[in-house]
Formats: structure tokens, sequence, C-alpha cells
């Protein structure tokens, strides 16, 4: 019951955030049609971009991957 609710938490707070009137963003997590979904659901809210990152943070060197892809973005 947890992990659902805590999914569903995790795919509103960009949009939440793209309501309160953050511009720009980066969306990470293991699953890129999901990330898609989040994306574009920011963007109806009012993000100008989303930066999307399919990473799995768990695997070694990934945390700084996403570091070094949003910088030269």
């Amino acid at each position: 019951m947890l992990v659902p609710m805590l999914a569903a938490l995790v795919r509103e707070l960009p949009k939440s955030l793209a309501e309160a009137g953050f511009k720009k963003m980066v969306v990470v997590a293991r699953t890129k049609s999901k990330l898609e979904e989040t994306a574009k659901a920011s963007k109806e809210a009012g993000a100008e971009e989303v930066l999307v990152l399919p990473k799995d943070l768990f695997l070694p060197g990934a945390s700084e991957e996403v570091v070094k892809e949003t910088v030269e973005c």
C-alpha cells in the first residue's frame, strides 16, 4: 500500500513544483516512459524545460552522471 502511494506522490511532485512557478527541472527515474509522462504533465502545468534522465540511482556512478548531464544541458 505504501509503495503505490509513494509512487503517486513522486509523479505529482514535479507537476506541483511547476504550478508553484518552477520553470526548469530535472526528473530522474528508471522508467523513461513514466518520466516522459511526468515531464509532459509538468510542462502543461507551466514548466518551460524538463530534462528527462532515465537512470537507476542505485547503480554506482549514476548520480554523478545525472549531475554531469544536468550541467551540460
